[in-house]
């Protein structure tokens, strides 16, 4: 991917940012300052609002690099060579070699999601202790945010579609059933496929309607059928060469 920049490390691991990363923490800034903030706390002042906006922004910036560091974190404990980690405007991704078991892919894959699960609990908690203890209505209102998106992101990404964590949740049980793992990548892509399609519709329903949510959620839907169309096709290449040798393949030697 071009146009990353590296913005830190963690434990050795490099986290690197496209250039769409800035330009998507400035929509979430602008409508948690605009939207949510003004709705949840009403009568501060607009330069109120948008510090507290950049704030929680960038607090869900870190969100997403504490969920790939789960990833990155847990497939070092396994064994598995990390090379970076990279946000981007859809998210982010865990550059890493391909597990070597299913027990090992299903820790790997599961271990982003339940990190922002249990990062949106904490924070949801922390919301409603400061709200008892303080009654600070801002900074409520911020950690309620990051905590719904937290809990968001974890459940989303639970989804069993090809390239989502839960999708290789999927690949990894099937793998560990059939003792297949291209089958088992077909299988998930397929359910990517579908996902990534009906998420499509629906935001594009969503879109139709007035919800400029929908248009976002149409991308994020042709995303994911796109890349699990593309996994699909290596997992056939896959099964289709298994057991072939290079000899076979060819036409006439090589000098």
């Amino acid at each position: 991917m071009k146009g990353l920049i590296r913005i830190g490390s963690v434990w050795g691991v490099a986290v690197r940012a496209h250039w769409s990363v800035p330009l998507i923490m400035l929509l979430f800034a602008y409508g948690l300052a605009g939207r949510t903030l003004p709705v949840y706390a009403p009568g501060w002042a607009p330069v109120a609002y948008a510090v507290a906006g950049v704030v929680g922004a960038l607090l869900l910036l870190a969100s997403l690099v504490v969920h790939e560091a789960a990833h990155a974190l847990t497939a070092r404990r396994a064994g598995i060579p990390v090379r970076d980690v990279t946000l981007w405007a859809l998210g982010g991704m865990t550059r890493m070699d391909r597990p070597t078991t299913a027990r090992a892919a299903f820790a790997v894959a599961v271990s982003g999601p339940l990190a922002s699960l249990l990062l949106g609990g904490a924070t949801i908690a922390g919301a409603v202790g400061v709200h008892a203890v303080l009654g600070w209505r801002m900074p409520v209102a911020v950690l309620a945010w990051l905590g719904g998106m937290n809990v968001l992101l974890g459940v989303f990404n639970l989804l069993p579609a090809t390239p989502l964590d839960g999708g290789r949740v999927l690949q990894a049980v099937l793998w560990w059933r059939t003792r297949d793992r291209e089958r088992a990548q077909l299988a998930a892509g397929r359910s990517g496929q579908v996902i990534g399609m009906a998420l499509a519709v629906l935001g594009w329903l969503a879109f139709a309607r007035g919800a400029s949510g929908g248009l976002w959620l149409m991308v994020i839907g042709v995303f994911v059928a796109v890349t699990a169309t593309a996994e699909r096709r290596w997992a056939q290449l896959s099964m289709a060469v298994r057991g072939l040798r290079v000899t076979q393949a060819m036409t006439s030697p090589v000098v």
